[in-house]
């Protein structure tokens, strides 16, 4: 049977290991490093030298290499990292984009312009790269697919499209990214050849949809918020406890002293 005192230091016991599990537990964040601790390209090095805030690289290849062996490593190992463009490398200019997302949601674009040696097809009015910044364009780009849709917010006014041609030599011409109206706007990417003789077009339909309604937000309560209230009703018990004991004791020691 436990006395007043096994009592206490049980709960004592209780409050200083929920401190040790439950603290961290309840004010970790997620983790927010984005960047990249090393990038390496197997057989080639790139220029300048990686650092892990140097967002811009460049290099080039022999004609005969159409594909690159790239490992990423991010410095935080929970991070994700997706590379895009490392396949199917045209003569010319490359861009090849590698991100790296952090617990957090937060990314970090690392872009590597490769540019590989042979002859450029002058009459080549394709893109190898399209997309749109902070949206997502679908179907996924392909260069033989002419038409894609993106949905904005209302708020959106102007979208930036990203036109890469595969021949660096190539125009291009963006059009109708300004002053969205509610409804279905066309933005259209020509690529127009050197000699100016071939064109193609691209067309985005950038849906922009009505106001919304005003509305209260929603009050949400997510688990590990919970926590903290958590361990504050456990510390007030065992404080709570504490307390208690100390008053007894104090109390006991008085009438002894009466007594005596």
């Amino acid at each position: 049977m436990y006395t007043r005192n096994g009592i206490t230091t049980v709960f004592g016991l209780i409050f200083f290991a929920c401190l040790l599990v439950g603290a961290p537990l309840a004010f970790a964040q997620p983790a927010d490093n984005s960047y990249l601790a090393d990038i390496v390209i197997k057989g080639f090095e790139f220029d300048p030298a990686f650092r892990k805030t140097t967002l811009f690289y460049q290099m080039e290849v022999p004609e005969e290499v159409t594909v690159l062996d790239i490992t990423a490593t991010p410095e935080d190992s929970a991070a994700e990292v997706t590379i895009k463009g490392a396949t199917g490398l045209q003569p010319g200019r490359n861009t090849v984009t590698i991100t790296v997302q952090a617990q957090d949601g937060s990314t970090t674009p690392y872009e590597l312009v490769v540019v590989r040696a042979g002859a450029v097809d002058d009459t080549d009015t394709s893109l190898q790269q399209l997309s749109a910044i902070d949206y997502t364009i679908e179907p996924a780009f392909s260069p033989d697919i002419y038409e894609y849709a993106v949905s904005v917010h209302y708020y959106t006014e102007s979208i930036e499209i990203v036109a890469v041609p595969n021949n660096p030599d190539a125009q291009v011409t963006i059009d109708g990214t300004d002053n969205l109206i509610v409804g279905q706007n066309t933005v259209l990417v020509r690529v127009i050849s050197p000699q100016g003789d071939i064109q193609e077009t691209y067309t985005i339909l950038v849906d922009r949809p009505e106001e919304p309604e005003p509305a209260e937000a929603p009050i949400s309560v997510e688990s590990n918020s919970l926590i903290p209230f958590a361990l504050m009703a456990i510390v007030g018990l065992a404080l709570g406890f504490s307390l208690a004991e100390a008053i007894r004791t104090v109390a006991r020691r008085r009438k002894q002293k009466g007594r005596g």
